[in-house]
Formats: C-alpha cells, sequence, structure tokens
C-alpha cells in the first residue's frame, strides 16, 4: 500500500507567448484589424476580449494537464463535457500494490489501517474469486491519472466551477494550483479568475 498527494503537471512545454499571438491573429480577423497586430499587442487584446466575454476566441488554443488524484475528484473533472478525457483504467490495471491520495499526513496516518485492510481483502478476493470481483472494493480515495486536454475558454469555465468555495478543498486546492501556474503565464486569459484561498 502507498499514499500519494494529488498532483498537476502541464504537459508538452506550451509556448505560451505565441499561443497568445495565435489568439489576437484570430481574433483580430473578426475585426478585420491584423494590421495593428505588434509584438506585443496580443497581452491588451486578449484582456479587452476577457473583459467583453468574447470568449469563443479563446476556443483555438488548448491546454493538456496530467492529474493524479483520487477517484472521487476524477468523477468530477470528467463532467466538464468541452474537454478531452484519457483516464486511467480499473477493468485493465492488474494492481500488485493499491496506492491512496491523501494529502494531509495526519489524515493519511490515521486512515492507513483502512488502506491497508482494503488492499488485504482486494489481494485476498482477487487470488480466490479473481480481479474483477475484488474491484468492487476499491474506494473514491485510490489514485488515478487522467489527461485532461481543453480550450481555453474551457479551463477558465473549469476554474470558475472548481475553485469557488462550494467544492471541497481538495478539488480546489488541486485546480487552484493548476490557475496559479497558468495566470503566471497566461495573465491575460487567466488572472481574472477569482478563486478561494488553497489550505
Amino acid at each position: 500500500m502507498k499514499i500519494e498527494k494529488n498532483s498537476v503537471e502541464i504537459l508538452f512545454n506550451p509556448d505560451w507567448i505565441q499561443m497568445q499571438k495565435n489568439i489576437e491573429y484570430c481574433g483580430r480577423v473578426c475585426y478585420q484589424s491584423r494590421d495593428k497586430i505588434t509584438e506585443n499587442s496580443y497581452d491588451k487584446f486578449i484582456r479587452n476580449i476577457v473583459k467583453n466575454k468574447h470568449f469563443s476566441v479563446l476556443e483555438h488554443e488548448k491546454i493538456t494537464v496530467r492529474f493524479v488524484t483520487d477517484l472521487a475528484n476524477s468523477h468530477r473533472i470528467v463532467r466538464h463535457r468541452h474537454a478531452s478525457f484519457s483516464q486511467e483504467s480499473t477493468r485493465f490495471n492488474n494492481y500488485k500494490e493499491l496506492t491512496f491520495i491523501e494529502d494531509s499526513p495526519e489524515i493519511a496516518e490515521r486512515l492507513s489501517h483502512y488502506y491497508q485492510a482494503i488492499e488485504d481483502n482486494f489481494t485476498e478476493i482477487s487470488e480466490s474469486y479473481g480481479v474483477y470481483f475484488a474491484k468492487r472494493l476499491l474506494p473514491k480515495s485510490l489514485k488515478t491519472e487522467l489527461i485532461v486536454t481543453a480550450n481555453l475558454r474551457t479551463w477558465r469555465e473549469i476554474f470558475e466551477k472548481r475553485t469557488t468555495k462550494e467544492n471541497d478543498m481538495t478539488i480546489i486546492n488541486l485546480f487552484a494550483k493548476l490557475r496559479t501556474e497558468l495566470a503566471k503565464n497566461m495573465p491575460a486569459v487567466f488572472g481574472d479568475i477569482k478563486q478561494v484561498d488553497m489550505m
């Protein structure tokens, strides 16, 4: 049995500046103002687009992210239907050791006997009845990995829904970390989104 923390990783080394220049180019087609493009005009242009909620222009660029989280959080993530998902399969993964997600060392320690009992029962039922039946024991705290690709508009919508006080802190923290990273690299696109402070 292992315990891991939630984590998030932006994949494929995005060229943040080029992405924003591409958004500006696409947006300026709407206004037939491509002649106003300069080396740094994208920032002001995108801020104006966001301010005026002309979010469709943000759909021309995408970001792919790898999440390591638990099954409970993954069920919330995959509800955002305008994104593409590839998730670790519980059906085809032949677990030799179970890994659980818990950000709090104190809670992980308190639950370690529970997690160990799940792993022991999982192993016993797998050997006696087969993995199919044992997988019914897998709790929502089981680690899963998923890749999420979404255009920038969809990421904005996800942040607006998942970094508010209506959510539990595990999902808030997961998305707040990502939003902070994206706001640092693309402040014109993500800098205006308010969120609950991480714990």
